[in-house]
């Protein structure tokens, strides 16, 4: 494998035209002389065939003296070179600007200089994970092909440079399957820079016949795959997005500016009135208030309608749903209604911010130069928070089965039991799906269009991916893809389909705890009992270990497929969601308790996350776990971390949180927690845009993960408050302004 991995880096750095000749790479020496103007005595080159251009001589001087010499390597390498590779379906324009290329290099013009230097050249750190040399990006696009109009020689023609990456797929080697993350590699790249003729199949051909003049023992498992910079011009898809967009746009500019003329006329009118009569705005609710029917994780809280918004006709209300001044006033109110769980935003906010600092290492793995550091992180205790941050969105799961829970309990009080089954799930999908799809409407026709780069993906990130399978998300189904981890659109957004699936059959909980304890008791047991049975049975038939990242790579995509996204595997925490709920509805938020019993529950409530989160630390250390106990980790870590946060929100719900309910209740964090359901949409692309823009790879530090997350965390509720302001608060808007007109008609 050292082999193959040194054969691979001597073809690539070299330009790809050389194997078509008879003879070995003849060029090489001409390169070789004029790139270097110093007395080249002590490396001398000897070829295959004999030949020694350098002969111990400077450069200079052997320019001057040798013409013959460069005149016969003249003629083995251009006269004859499109004749001898016509056979490896290289088209002609290709071959003819190549040999530009290589007529420059012998005329040392700066601009073939510059395509030559731009070439990725092996650095060191290989043997940390550093696979790519991507060359320089920028300096290739920019060399500026001018050829002298009086010259003639090799045919020479100006052509435009394209940056290429040549990329291998090989496996780890042995003695890294231990220190990679996953157990492999995702391939040798290297930047090359071509003239724009030479189409990626024209340079694969060329890659390819170099490796099989190569002797079948090393080069028999050598591939190439080539991926080269294109012009990219707006597909049908592209500007049927932009159309969208601007609609949506216009609306929020028109809507905008009719709410700002209107405030200013309501303002004049309370500026004229001499008598002080108080029109003050109508107060915001917040969203998980405790009398909403249904609060999910949404980035706009609710509004009571005031006297003059029942005065306006409907097209003005329309308009009005896409105001930004009046969207904006609502998110940014602290106001909370009486019955309001004030520690909900608090978790709210930090779970996402969890999310935000484990993505932060791992969306960030194509571009590490030293991945096999992450190694060596795994071992550091404090660490540990970070590589278990996968069990925030249990956090999510448990804090969606208590707001819908709660909030339906509420209102199967008004309304003596009647459950309202369309409004139900109407209402939901409608409060999900839009922002949702119009994310994707935005990240997949568009991301493509968005930067550049040796990193960035020509056609988009995941347009292969979302091409044929996006309508899997619009159902709420993608976590069921039989290849989940390689065909799921958008992959963060599985949580979605759990959510959406544990919403859809939460009313067999609510009516049965409703009408009867006993019964409901009975069958969330039995459902928690056969979620815990279900996921002790896979991993220990799957042999799976207790986390996602493996050293075998085969063993992490086993685990994401069939324990971190399927719905039966992940309901537990959101069951005792719908159990806190229902404690909190049946008590109203009141408890007495002995101090002693509280601070026991405390105490057992931190023992157990704790465990939770760093009971990996030894095998993240090298000692090895059995099958037995993993499987165990596996079944009850994510109930378990269920329960330690439902006793924290039970707490500070009835009053026994002290400090803890203080911090988590803090005002400023009620327009945050608003805007997590956008920022879990869209904090993945904004990562993928800054780490697939990058140049050259980076050096992961701790440094440089601390103001990557806070960076990132800034960026993505800043980019929510867009998305809400844009897609989610005119929704939520519209959907109300249904109703109401339906009522009036009623």
């Amino acid at each position: 494998m050292n082999k193959q991995i040194l054969i691979i880096i001597f073809l690539v750095i070299i330009p790809t035209i050389h194997a078509s000749l008879k003879y070995p790479p003849h060029y090489l020496q001409l390169w070789r002389i004029l790139a270097n103007s110093k007395n080249l005595s002590s490396s001398p080159y000897h070829d295959a065939e004999g030949y020694n251009y350098l002969d111990k001589l400077s450069t200079n001087k052997y320019l001057h003296n040798n013409k013959h010499e460069i005149e016969k390597a003249k003629s083995l390498i251009f006269d004859d070179i499109c004749v001898k590779i016509s056979s490896l379906n290289v088209s002609k324009k290709c071959c003819e600007d190549t040999k530009t290329f290589l007529g420059s290099l012998v005329h040392r013009y700066p601009w073939a200089l510059q395509m030559l230097d731009s070439y990725g050249k092996p650095p060191s750190g290989i043997l940390e994970g550093d696979f790519t040399f991507p060359g320089s990006f920028d300096e290739c696009n920019s060399a500026k092909v001018a050829i002298p109009t009086n010259s003639t020689e090799f045919m020479l023609q100006p052509f435009k440079p394209k940056y290429c990456q040549v990329i291998f797929p090989i496996k780890a080697l042995t003695s890294m399957n231990d220190m990679l993350v996953g157990g492999s590699i995702g391939g040798l790249h290297m930047g090359a820079c071509f003239p724009d003729s030479c189409q990626a199949k024209d340079i694969q051909n060329l890659i390819q016949y170099d490796i099989h003049l190569l002797p079948k023992s090393i080069s028999g498992n050598i591939s190439s795959v080539v991926q080269c910079e294109e012009d990219r011009g707006y597909d049908s898809k592209a500007i049927i997005s932009l159309i969208i967009i601007s609609i949506f746009l216009l609306h929020i500019f028109l809507g905008t500016l009719y709410d700002v003329l209107l405030q200013s006329g309501k303002s004049s009118s309370n500026a004229a009135a001499q008598n002080g009569i108080n029109n003050s705005l109508p107060t915001s609710t917040q969203d998980v208030s405790l009398k909403e029917k249904e609060a999910h994780v949404n980035c706009n809280g609710t509004k009571t309608p005031s006297k003059s918004d029942e005065e306006l006709d409907a097209v003005s209300k329309f308009l009005l749903t896409f105001s930004v001044y009046k969207n904006a006033k609502k998110l940014l109110s602290t106001n909370q209604p009486d019955g309001t769980l004030t520690c909900i935003h608090g978790i709210r906010f930090l779970s996402m911010t969890w999310v935000i600092l484990g993505h932060t290492y791992i969306f960030g793995m194509p571009i590490w130069r030293n991945l096999t550091i992450i190694q060596d992180f795994a071992k550091n205790f404090a660490f540990q928070g970070i590589a278990n941050a996968m069990v925030s969105v249990d956090t999510f799961f448990l804090l969606s089965g208590l707001l819908v829970s709660y909030g339906n309990f509420k209102a199967l009080e008004k309304t003596e039991g009647k459950f309202g089954w369309v409004y139900y799930y109407i209402h939901r999908f409608w409060r999900l799906t839009p922002p949702y799809m119009l994310v994707m409407m935005v990240y997949i026709p568009l991301f493509r269009y968005w930067g550049d780069g040796p990193y960035w993906p020509k056609d988009g990130f995941e347009i292969n991916y979302c091409k044929d399978t996006w309508y899997f998300n619009l159902l709420y189904i993608n976590n069921f893809l039989s290849d989940p981890q390689k065909g799921m659109c958008m992959s963060w957004t599985w949580y979605l389909s759990n959510d959406m699936q544990f919403y859809i059959i939460s009313p067999i909980f609510i009516l049965a705890l409703y009408h009867s304890e006993i019964v409901g008791f009975v069958l969330i047991g039995v459902f928690s009992l056969a979620q815990l049975i279900t996921t002790g049975v896979v991993s220990t038939t799957e042999k799976l270990p207790p986390v996602m990242f493996s050293q075998d790579s085969d063993i992490s995509q086993k685990y994401f497929t069939d324990i971190y996204v399927k719905p039966y595997i992940r309901i537990g925490p959101y069951l005792i969601g719908i159990l806190v709920g229902y404690l909190l509805y049946k008590n109203k938020c009141k408890m007495r308790m002995n101090r002693y019993v509280c601070a026991v529950l405390w105490m057992m409530a931190t023992i157990s996350a704790v465990s939770i989160l760093y009971g990996l630390y030894n095998l993240n250390n090298g000692y090895a776990m059995t099958q037995d106990t993993a499987s165990f980790y596996t079944t009850a870590n994510r109930s378990v971390w269920g329960l330690c946060v439902g006793w924290v929100i039970y707490a500070c719900c009835t009053g026994y949180g002290g400090y803890v309910n203080t911090i988590l209740s803090w005002k400023a964090l009620i327009p945050l927690s608003r805007l997590t359901y956008c920022a879990y949409l869209v904090h993945p692309i904004m990562m993928y845009y800054f780490y697939l823009n990058q140049r050259y790879s980076l050096h992961l530090t701790y440094v440089l993960a601390t103001f990557l997350f806070f960076g990132f965390m800034i960026m993505a509720f800043m980019i929510a408050f867009i998305v809400s302001m844009a897609f989610e608060a005119p929704m939520i808007g519209l959907e109300r302004l249904i109703l109401e007109l339906k009522r009036k008609k009623k």
